[in-house]
């Protein structure tokens, strides 16, 4: 929304946050119950999402955002953690270094990971291991 892209503490914003973060829960419950089922006897990991904006120049934005997304991470974990689900930490190693590690600072910006970044959340799900 336009009061998002203008600051994530705008009063709209921050109800539409909170919307989106009660109905996530109860998606993502049922996304890894699925899972769970359909492969009892497997190891199933869950890989926290990383902020494609954690540059690491510390600006309002890459605060925000983070802080937005920590939150999502600690909804999906607690439903992990209920289900027997392991967690990889991706967010963690890839929080401001994002600039190096995707390809979001290129002259066409991209979310996905350069290959550090892609060892980087391939060591999370091992150390989850």
């Amino acid at each position: 929304s336009e009061a998002c892209s203008n600051s994530l503490q705008d009063p709209e914003c921050e109800s539409r946050l909170q919307a989106t973060f009660a109905a996530f829960e109860p998606d993502v419950q049922v996304i890894l119950e699925e899972i769970v089922d359909a492969a009892p006897d497997a190891t199933v990991l869950f890989l926290t999402a990383y902020n494609p904006f954690s540059l690491g120049l510390g600006t309002e934005l890459e605060a925000a955002t983070d802080a937005a997304l920590a939150e999502f991470n600690a909804i999906a974990g607690d439903v992990a953690d209920e289900l027997g689900v392991l967690v990889g930490d991706g967010f963690g190693p890839m929080r401001r270094t994002a600039g190096a590690t995707t390809h979001m600072l290129d002259a066409s910006p991209d979310i996905h990971p350069v290959p550090i970044g892609y060892d980087l959340l391939a060591g999370a799900l091992l150390d989850a291991l």
